[in-house]
């Protein structure tokens, strides 16, 4: 979705089809695409962090759970850190449920996030001041303008169609399609 929205804005600003684009227009399409983008990469912390501090350590407890039944079977001790894993499942369960949605600062400071446990994440970011630049919206325009050459990267027919516009000039069709 956000690919087809930066392909969609690349198409509705070929000056052969729309001369009378304002300032308006890239503002518009620059928030839709933010929001896209902002939707994705939490989703993206989101499975992350679900992944990583429940699912994968539920997996273990209930791994360890059935180890604890064959043994029992086979008459056989359960080892101490084997018990405790498994009866780490219940507050596992507790916790997701109880877990809320968070929203970091973003896309500037996501790999360091992932550092932190979301089960004790805290996010207190202060509002700019009015002469601080915005290192995030900095580092969002980056990360658009790679992902308009990437959303272009396997469509050769919107390449040709934004060349043939007057959007991007033929030495584009190259360089874009052999982007690594």
């Amino acid at each position: 979705m956000f690919e087809e929205d930066v392909i969609r804005t690349l198409k509705h600003a070929c000056p052969t089809q729309n001369q009378g684009l304002d300032k308006s227009f890239w503002q518009d399409s620059m928030k839709n695409s933010y929001l896209l983008g902002k939707n994705a990469m939490l989703r993206q912390l989101e499975y992350y962090f679900l992944l990583r501090d429940y699912i994968l350590p539920s997996t273990t407890a209930i791994k360890s759970r059935i180890q604890i039944q064959a043994r029992e079977l086979n008459g056989e001790k359960n080892p101490q850190n084997m018990v405790d894993s498994a009866n780490n499942l219940p507050k596992l369960i507790d916790l997701r449920n109880k877990l809320s949605p968070f929203e970091p600062k973003q896309p500037f400071s996501m790999a360091p996030v992932k550092a932190y446990s979301i089960r004790d994440i805290v996010f207190d970011i202060p509002p700019l001041a009015e002469n601080e630049i915005d290192i995030e919206q900095l580092r969002w325009n980056e990360v658009y303008l790679k992902a308009q050459l990437k959303s272009l990267q396997s469509r050769p027919k919107d390449i040709e169609e934004l060349i043939s516009c007057g959007l991007l000039e033929p030495k584009a069709r190259d360089e874009l399609l052999n982007i690594k």
